[in-house]
């Protein structure tokens, strides 16, 4: 994370950083702390600041009981001021103690300058610094949430950046991420195979597209020759093994079937010969062949030409459409991917449904209302992602993906034949797909880089509409814009990185026990991890407090509770789920903080040792939450008859 400190005290925002953090620093101008080494070492002491953090501003008064607001790269830290004089306050139980210092921690996900613009000390917590600290930052902040005012007009697109809709639109955007990595790997094999990459690659997108067909007609088929065994079959239908053979005449589906030094059939599954499965405009041309090879004896095991009908196979194609497969802008490629796509696009929907019929019903305890605002959700997220794999797979057919090959090899480079396996495996998860290695693991990573820019930046454009619309009408400001913008970002690319994440993680698991990550099963996975990822803190709450009373740890319990608040937000706990948090933090024994302390002083990444310890805790508070039971079938029609009946009565 780069930052650099200017002559004049100014600090330079590394692209890498929060949006938001760029924003709010230009608004303060120029820290009132010189930061310098050895006072950014201070701050991050006494606040406390966890030690992987970067200081970008920071304004803080050092005598016996320093207090200020503090701007870091990852959010802003707010520790309140305590009288020298030993201050006697009432605890819970109505016992007076020493009055302490708190450490408020707010991160740039869910920042908003308009919650320190109040002169109230209760809703401003800047105020609970010392006076002469306070002034920059809240009129940083004054100016930012003036310029940020829309109009309160309702708008048909409001429902994507509402403040109270970032869960609706997470439920939107982590399906939809998942979507695109899984549409991004399809997209490598399409890419492979097309006309312009490699002149044969109509026999094995053939052999999907028939497969494809074999299923929608309700047979069990599968594709089974990526493993290049020698002689295998390519394809296994209705129990049936069949070697798929392409070739653009009639003599070379078939000769390609016989070995040139023995001119014996080579497709053998034990001593019986596998189907042959050819063109369907030569179907004619090579059965007459194939009954001659009978004649000859070059079929093991037949002997009567008349067998020639039960091995050759008529193709659900002719020639000519497996090749417009591999070609950009045919009806075959065309109705190829909108196949491919349906599939994949189809878990966005239900995942989208299900998330969203639950937020829903959790807001409004409505679950008619929840299941209509889910197959609104759904299917928006559903037409989204299949349009991103159709235009994603028809650009992997043109030399339009070679223009990123360039930046997706140096990427690949730098992460070396280890990471790229790791990052590759994890994307191959999720869609239940096995493990690759090595120089094919970097080439396949490289290529899934390229389609998934491509997904990406649909994503953001049709995300982004309602809120350029907003600005071009002028209903909101630029400011409020690029805010908008930045959640909107962080949203789409944590849950990017959060599915990949737990891709990688189902990924390895399976792999230490020796199996593939189950199709499905990946997915689901993916967007569990996606969710996690791509959550947006809430804003901070009251701190826990006086929960935990330790003597000799004030700085890191600080920033302890500081964590807390923002888990508080993130978990989406109430009121009574605060509570028992509470109980089950006081039921910790003192002696187990000691060495957890002692770890989160010496630790390089503090506040990940902090929620590491803090989430077996979280986790058990939420798992007492009721369970939501998806609504039946008939509930669902019930809800879209009435929604039906409602607007034709209008």
């Amino acid at each position: 994370m780069a930052t650099k400190e200017t002559p004049d005290n100014a600090t330079e925002i590394s692209a890498e950083l929060h949006p938001m953090a760029q924003i709010v620093v230009d608004a303060l101008g120029k820290s009132p702390v010189e930061l310098k080494k050895g006072k950014k070492s201070k701050i991050k002491e006494i606040f406390p600041i966890p030690r992987e953090q970067q200081i970008l501003w920071a304004d803080a008064e050092f005598d016996l009981r320093p207090s200020g607001i503090v701007c870091t790269d990852e959010g802003v830290f707010i520790k309140t001021n305590v009288d020298v004089i030993a201050q006697k306050v009432k605890n819970k139980d109505g016992k007076k103690e020493k009055a302490k210092s708190h450490l408020f921690y707010y991160r740039w996900e869910d920042f908003q300058p308009s919650w320190f613009v109040s002169d109230d000390a209760e809703e401003n917590r800047a105020l609970m610094v010392e006076p002469q600290c306070t002034e920059h930052f809240i009129n940083g902040c004054k100016s930012l949430a003036e310029s940020s005012k829309a109009t309160d007009e309702p708008d048909a697109f409001d429902f994507l950046m509402e403040d109270r809709d970032i869960e609706e639109l997470l439920a939107k955007v982590v399906p939809l991420d998942v979507a695109a990595w899984q549409s991004a790997d399809s997209a490598v094999f399409v890419e492979q195979k097309s006309a312009i990459n490699s002149p044969a690659g109509h026999g094995e997108m053939a052999e999907e597209a028939i497969t494809i067909m074999d299923k929608m007609l309700g047979h069990e088929a599968f594709v089974i020759g990526r493993d290049n065994a020698k002689d295998g079959a390519d394809r296994w239908v209705d129990r049936a093994f069949i070697q798929t053979k392409y070739y653009k005449s009639a003599t070379g589906s078939c000769e390609a079937c016989f070995s040139s030094e023995t001119g014996m059939y080579r497709y053998m599954n034990g001593d019986k010969p596998m189907q042959l499965e050819v063109p369907k405009d030569q179907y004619e041309a090579v059965l007459n062949r194939f009954e001659m090879k009978i004649k000859q004896g070059k079929v093991p095991g037949v002997t009567d030409p008349a067998d020639a009908k039960k091995i050759v196979r008529k193709g659900r194609l002719t020639y000519k459409q497996a090749v417009n497969l591999t070609k950009p802008g045919t009806v075959e490629s065309i109705a190829y991917d909108a196949a491919t796509g349906a599939v994949i696009c189809s878990c966005a929907f239900g995942i989208t449904f299900v998330a969203t019929v639950f937020l829903t019903w959790r807001r409004t305890g409505d679950i008619k209302e929840a299941v209509k605002a889910g197959v609104s959700a759904g299917l928006q997220v559903f037409g989204i992602s299949f349009v991103q794999h159709m235009v994603v797979s028809q650009i992997a057919r043109t030399g339009l993906a070679n223009a990123l090959m360039a930046p997706s090899q140096f990427v690949v480079q730098k992460l070396g034949f280890q990471a790229s396996a790791t990052i590759v495996n994890g994307i191959r998860a999720l869609s239940g797909k096995s493990a690759i290695y090595g120089i094919a693991a970097s080439k396949h990573l490289a290529k899934i880089l390229r389609s998934n820019a491509v997904t990406s930046a649909l994503s953001f454009a049709v995300f982004s509409i309602p809120e350029t619309y907003k600005v071009a009408s002028r209903k909101i400001s630029v400011a409020q814009y690029a805010k908008n913008m930045s959640v909107l970002i962080g949203s789409i690319a944590g849950g990017a990185g959060g599915a990949l994440a737990a891709g990688v993680v189902a990924a390895k698991v399976a792999g230490a026990a020796g199996t593939a990550v189950a199709p499905g099963v990946g997915t689901a996975v993916g967007i569990v991890g996606g969710f996690v990822g791509g959550m947006v803190s809430s804003k901070a709450i009251d701190l826990v407090g006086d929960a935990l009373r330790e003597d000799d740890a004030e700085i890191i319990g600080r920033l302890f509770n500081a964590v807390v608040s923002c888990l508080i937000g993130e978990y989406l706990l109430d009121a009574t789920e605060m509570d028992k948090l509470i109980e089950k933090l006081d039921e910790i024994p003192q002696k187990e903080f000691k060495p957890l302390f002692g770890k989160i002083l010496k630790a390089e990444k503090q506040e990940e040792t902090i929620r590491v310890f803090l989430t077996p805790y979280f986790d058990s508070v939420i798992s007492e939450r009721e369970p939501f039971a998806l609504p039946s079938g008939e509930t669902i029609l019930e809800a879209m008859v009435e929604d039906c009946t409602e607007e034709t009565n209008a």
